[in-house]
């Protein structure tokens, strides 16, 4: 199941009153409590989107490169659904590469 990353302000507002509601109901037996609260996108699954220059970037990544090779992303998050992404650009950093390893140089 995907998780989120970053909180937002529903997610906080969600936890706080849920921690308001768990105060309520707890035992402390040994002066000791935990608070434990998961988050999950609600219908399960993250879609995630590559526009025509971050695609046509990766391609030519993966044919020109006969070893391994490290990229970024650029990444926005849609703002109706939680669960949608949409990878913008792609774009490749100084590195160190093996034949199984990538070294941030």
């Amino acid at each position: 199941m995907p998780r989120p990353i970053v909180m937002t302000e529903a997610m906080k507002k969600q936890a706080l009153e849920d921690f308001t509601t768990s105060l309520d109901k707890i035992k402390m037996t040994d002066g000791k409590f935990s608070y434990n609260r998961n988050f999950q996108y609600k219908n399960g699954e993250a879609i995630v989107w590559i526009t025509s220059v971050a695609y046509e970037k990766i391609l030519a990544l993966i044919t020109e490169f006969t070893d391994e090779v490290a990229w970024h992303g650029i990444v926005v998050r849609d703002d109706i659904a939680e669960n949608e992404f949409t990878v913008e650009d792609i774009f490749v950093y100084p590195q160190e590469v093996t034949g199984s390893t990538v070294v941030t140089d």
